[in-house]
């Protein structure tokens, strides 16, 4: 979320206080979004959280993929020279994109990378090597559109002792959301939370969620109560 007036104003997230608002129930406290707006696009964290595991609204850093139209000219098959009225102009995606160092206040241009992971069988007949054959991506590659460079590295399984730690780091901040609010609220109800119970799911792929209480909707890269990387905010 952020106030509401346009991009000069810092976005927060109100995961941890919209919960514990939802779950205590504190009658001097009204939440409410009327003089904020949701945002969208993708966000990292930069630097170490503070207390509490909580990170200051400075360090989010909007991850914006840059476009730009790229003017074409159709070539008649026949003539193999160009055609009259016939220019059109594709979105495409910049060779470069825009990145700010927290560390320096220039702005930097480095190539545009996309970081992906794939899943493979253990009897998958795909090897490393193939996927490194991969040299274009998307539409109009006969007009030398999408030429990509693939790099493959693998990865092995995150192991429990860093997801331990993201969910104790989530579970804390939970208490302490709950703490603020009995401290200024005073009578609450009743909310037990052991510690180490917290944790996130990202759906990648649309879902509609029904059962216990959930509307009946879509939602996509819609994050529910999550475990997650700090490096990473959908």
């Amino acid at each position: 979320m952020r106030p509401k007036g346009g991009d000069k104003y810092a976005v927060y997230d109100t995961l941890v206080e919209q919960l514990c608002w939802e779950r205590l129930e504190p009658a001097a406290f009204i939440y409410t979004k009327g003089n904020a707006e949701s945002v969208d696009g993708f966000y990292t964290l930069q630097g170490p959280p503070g207390e509490h595991g909580l990170f200051d609204r400075k360090q989010l850093r909007r991850r914006k993929v840059e476009q730009r139209a790229l003017t074409r000219v159709a070539i008649n098959r026949r003539r193999g020279t160009a055609e009259n009225t016939r220019l059109y102009s594709p979105l495409v995606l910049d060779e470069y994109s825009d990145y700010s160092d927290p560390a320096d206040s220039a702005v930097k241009r480095t190539p545009t990378r996309f970081l992906g992971q794939v899943w493979l069988p253990d009897d998958s007949a795909i090897t490393l090597k193939d996927l490194e054959g991969i040299d274009g991506l998307g539409g109009r590659q006969s007009s030398g559109l999408g030429r990509v460079t693939v790099n493959v590295s693998a990865q092995q399984p995150e192991g429990a002792t860093p997801i331990r730690q993201r969910i104790s780091a989530l579970s804390e901040r939970m208490h302490a959301g709950a703490a603020f609010m009995r401290s200024f609220a005073g009578e609450c109800t009743a909310w037990y939370a052991p510690d180490t119970c917290f944790f996130t799911v990202n759906l990648l792929a649309d879902a509609i969620l029904l059962e216990q209480g959930w509307l009946p909707t879509y939602h996509s890269m819609r994050r529910c109560c999550a475990t997650r990387p700090a490096s990473r905010l959908n």
